[in-house]
């Protein structure tokens, strides 16, 4: 028989508010097993259902607790690797801007409470975490932020945390941050297949392998095979290498021209939408290339038409 899909107008009910009668109608054809138990008699002549039938009474809580764990388990496990949420703790800096950005751009749940960590801890898959270490002069004071968002958004954190002082101070070669990702366990199936674990490894990891080239202050642990690991740290300490000065050009004059064109229709926040990428962008460059990690792009030329873009 085909099954019916639930209307969607229909409002779910709890089982507790079941009529009584249609509760314990349930609870008997889940439990009584032996309407009419037939003589099983024992050597002795006695009989083994009566003692069985108690027995079945005494399980029945122990069992009701093992249904709902297993319930718990299977759907935390499902949850978490179907939403794939990433917790970051870290500091954001107060000297520009780019908190209000962090914010309005960046979807994400800020965690304010000890409670509130605990709970979305359990729904996590990966945690960023970002550790400072000396101030420099003239730098206000830092805000502790801590909050989740879906992997699906993890690039545009990454994006923001490449580009500003999370990482380094602009012009500055003095390291202000480690970056620390930890993959939890996801208590998979152990059985899973080995290409199926490291695919899933490869996809958490992704965004940090586009993003964070050439920054050597980024650690990985948890639950990652130590090869996948040295791939990965290898790689992302690389140096990135600008071969044509002349794309980035192009492609940040194209976002002036669509910004000046949305802000002209009196549409500024569509306008920032635009210019944001473009000054992070500059931003990443110039930090880079103080930094002395672009090897082809020294130019003054080149840095000339950077800042005029």
């Amino acid at each position: 028989m085909d099954q019916v899909a639930p209307s969607p107008d229909l409002t779910p009910f709890l089982f507790l508010n079941l009529p009584v009668n249609i509760r314990q109608y349930i609870y008997k054809m889940l439990l009584c097993t032996f309407e009419n138990p037939p003589e099983n008699l024992k050597d002795n002549g006695c009989t083994l259902v009566p003692i069985r039938i108690t027995k079945l009474q005494h399980d029945i809580y122990p069992q009701i607790l093992r249904t709902c764990r297993k319930i718990n388990h299977e759907a935390t496990v499902i949850m978490r690797e179907t939403n794939l949420f990433v917790m970051v703790t870290g500091v954001i800096r107060l000297d520009e801007p780019r908190k209000g950005f962090f914010s309005k751009y960046i979807p994400m749940i800020r965690i304010e409470t000890e409670q509130q960590e605990k709970d979305f801890q359990k729904a996590c898959v990966m945690t960023h975490e970002i550790y400072g270490s000396t101030k420099s002069p003239g730098i206000l004071t830092d805000e502790l932020y801590k909050f989740i968002l879906l992997h699906g958004h993890l690039p545009l954190l990454c994006a923001a945390l490449v580009v500003s002082v999370i990482e380094t101070l602009p012009y500055c070669d003095k390291m202000l941050a480690v970056h620390i990702i930890i993959i939890l366990e996801t208590y998979e199936d152990i059985s899973m297949l080995l290409s199926l674990f490291e695919k899933r490894q490869e996809k958490l990891i992704a965004p940090y392998r586009s993003e964070f080239k050439g920054f050597s202050g980024f650690q990985l642990k948890g639950n990652i095979a130590d090869g996948s690991k040295d791939v990965v740290l290898l790689e992302i300490a690389q140096a990135p290498q600008l071969i044509n000065p002349e794309g980035p050009i192009h492609g940040l004059q194209s976002m002036e021209a669509i910004g000046n064109e949305f802000f002209a229709l009196g549409d500024v926040e569509n306008a920032n939408q635009i210019w944001c990428p473009a000054l992070m962008t500059i931003r990443r460059i110039l930090t880079l290339i103080q930094r002395r990690l672009l090897h082809e792009t020294h130019d003054p030329e080149f840095i000339h038409q950077l800042m005029n873009t």
